[in-house]
């Protein structure tokens, strides 16, 4: 049903007797439309998602057979990609089975080492106790050698007396002499043979130790292998686990919530990454079904969402949408306070805002006359202050550090200070270029700025009109369109056409990272305050939040946020940085946790029973010993 709406008036008449279902067939005809145009330009299919939406009302639709082609091709990827993971998942779980094999191997090896090792400990204490008689003969014929000596003294004292046996005296001597020679010689190597024995048996007794030690150490690498491959196979098991929780529908969301929660459980006490994407978006999605679409949602916007900020204490945020409403939010220990029922500031058409850092002062930007509009917040009803100094359309805003200023960036090219207070407006530089946006450098001495023709220039806060800028990138042939410091005042981000983001040094300029993931232009950029996480936000209506170090950015996929009907605009990380704010052209502002364990800690408070034993051998495994996903609950 098509009807051409000549009055807004009358338009709103006739529209509010369209059927429901009428409105869905032209929503979802809109959206195949988009999505084909975004194809043609893009070369970008249709997702799982956005079939499974479509499915109902495909063979209702008016569309045409080209659109319709790109509908069954897009199916036929989505097969594609669900038997190569299948596939991907089989390797991983026959090379992990192959490990386990080869662990076992080397505990049977251990234990026939063990066995040697006591084999050859008996046979040291064999040749200890030989050793022992040999010496206890060696004593026995040393006394009877000093026996021996005695009494052929006693025969030379006789001779001696016997005057006619003095011959047979020396001879005695001298046969008494060899005699204990020949028996102190054989005790001597008697000794010698004992001390060998002993020596030797303690050569056993070090032998039998090392091979003792050898067993050991086999066997603990053998239940190293052994504990190494069951860790794999959990993580692996964890990979799937996350996956399969994707595939079950809105009917299934206890079973849902059981595997995604599972997984997590795996990935947590087997060492995997804490942000694996796959198990954050099992845990996300889980709790969506649990809780309902809008448990994330902030409701207040009919259109984009253009901009969102925080003042430093935390206390409040604010976001501007397309349909000209300036909204407030309080918030309080990351939780907004009034969720359904935000403060109207303004009702305009706006570009951009800035908040000062204390939460006071409101910097307005508009497409139309007044361009600038300054509010001051610590008053019951908010007023505005028209700044005439400000005669062009700003393109971007920001607040100082020290919130005594804010600057701007004119249609002209021209970088302008305001000072509060003094009503005083100083230029600071104009570049010859056109540029879409900047960021102030947290030391409040430089400020970036990108341009449409791929440069990225710095420029001296403290330096007026006609200082020459520190160009860092002027590619020339692709667009930028987002650029941020982090809070440490060391990164500087910029984010092009492509999808791909930038991340610099700020002092020294040179390139830190490159990280790829978006599929279509970058809209937002935005640091934590703990510099830990940077997100992205993009036209191809996903957000990705990368996870980084002190001076090291992960080599590990980002968690992606895709749960925008439509472009990401905007971002915001609260106070804390455990959650982060995106806004979308869907006119939804979305809140998300930044730590998967926030997510995992719901999702028990909602399910009713762990898993039976009929579903834990069909999710997780029979191979896997049936433990509790949630502790406060029985197992069936």
């Amino acid at each position: 049903m098509k009807i051409e709406l000549a009055h807004d008036s009358l338009a709103a008449k006739i529209y509010d007797k369209v059927s429901l279902e009428e409105k869905n067939l032209r929503k979802v005809e809109k959206f195949i439309q988009d999505r084909y145009a975004f194809y043609l330009s893009r070369d970008v299919l249709l997702t799982r998602d956005e079939l499974d939406y479509i499915k109902p009302y495909r063979d209702q639709v008016d569309i045409s057979a080209e659109q319709r082609q790109f509908i069954r091709k897009s199916e036929a990827a989505t097969t594609r990609r669900r038997r190569i993971l299948a596939a991907i998942v089989a390797g991983v779980f026959l090379a992990i089975s192959s490990l386990a094999i080869y662990s076992l191997i080397q505990r049977n090896d251990a234990i026939a080492q063990t066995e040697l090792a006591q084999k050859n400990e008996a046979e040291a204490q064999k040749n200890l106790k030989e050793a022992q008689r040999q010496e206890k003969l060696a004593q026995e014929q040393r006394q009877e050698a000093e026996n021996q000596r005695q009494r052929a003294e006693t025969q030379a004292d006789i001779a001696r007396k016997a005057s006619t046996l003095a011959e047979q005296r020396a001879e005695a001597e001298r046969v008494a002499t060899r005699l204990a020679q020949a028996e102190r010689k054989q005790a001597d190597l008697a000794r010698e043979r004992a001390v060998k024995a002993r020596e030797e048996a303690l050569q056993a007794q070090n032998d039998e130790a090392k091979q003792r030690a050898l067993a050991e150490e086999a066997q603990k690498a053998a239940e190293e292998n052994y504990q190494q491959a069951k860790r794999l196979l959990r993580l692996s098991v964890a990979q799937s686990m996350a996956a399969r929780s994707l595939q079950l529908d809105e009917n299934q969301k206890q079973l849902k919530a059981k595997v995604a929660q599972q997984a997590y459980a795996f990935n947590k006490k087997n060492g995997g990454n804490r942000y694996d994407r796959t198990i954050y978006e099992g845990l996300y999605y889980a709790t969506r079904e649990l809780e309902g679409p809008s448990f994330n949602q902030l409701n207040g916007h009919r259109s984009t969402i253009r901009y969102m900020t925080y003042d430093q204490q935390g206390k409040q945020f604010f976001a501007g949408g397309g349909d000209g409403r300036l909204l407030r939010w309080s918030w309080n220990e990351s939780v907004v306070e009034g969720k359904q029922i935000p403060q109207e500031v303004r009702r305009i058409t706006n570009r951009d805002m800035a908040l000062s850092p204390d939460g006071r002062w409101l910097v307005t930007a508009q497409f139309q006359a007044p361009y600038l509009q300054l509010w001051d917040l610590g008053q019951a009803q908010a007023s505005a202050q028209t700044l005439p100094d400000f005669d062009m359309e700003i393109l971007d805003l920001a607040f100082l550090p020290d919130g005594k200023g804010f600057l701007t960036l004119g249609a002209d090219q021209l970088i302008r200070e305001y000072t509060l207070g003094k009503d005083e407006v100083r230029e600071i530089a104009q570049h010859a270029q056109a540029m879409r946006a900047m960021a102030i450098r947290p030391n409040g001495q430089e400020v970036a700025v990108i341009g449409e023709a791929g440069e990225l220039v710095i420029w001296d806060i403290n330096q007026d009109k006609g200082q020459t800028p520190d160009v860092v990138l002027k590619s020339g042939d692709i667009s930028l369109y987002a650029v941020a410091y982090n809070q440490q005042g060391d990164r500087l981000v910029i984010g092009d056409e492509d999808g791909i983001a930038y991340v610099y040094g700020a002092s020294r300029r040179n390139l830190i990272a490159q990280l790829p993931g978006h599929t279509a232009r970058i809209s937002d950029l935005k640091f934590s305050h703990d510099g830990k996480y940077l997100a992205s936000a993009c036209y191809d209506g996903s957000v990705q939040l990368w996870v980084v170090g002190q001076d090291k950015y992960e080599t590990r996929l980002p968690i992606i946020l895709r749960d925008h009907n439509s472009w990401v605009m905007s971002l915001a990380f609260s106070p804390d940085d455990q959650h982060l704010l995106t806004g979308g052209r869907d006119g939804q502002i979305k809140i998300w946790p930044t730590q998967p364990e926030m997510l995992a800690s719901d999702i028990c408070q909602h399910l009713e029973q762990n898993f039976t034993a009929q579903e834990w051998a069909l999710y997780v495994g029979s191979d896997i010993d049936r433990e509790a996903t949630c502790e406060q609950l029985p197992l069936p």
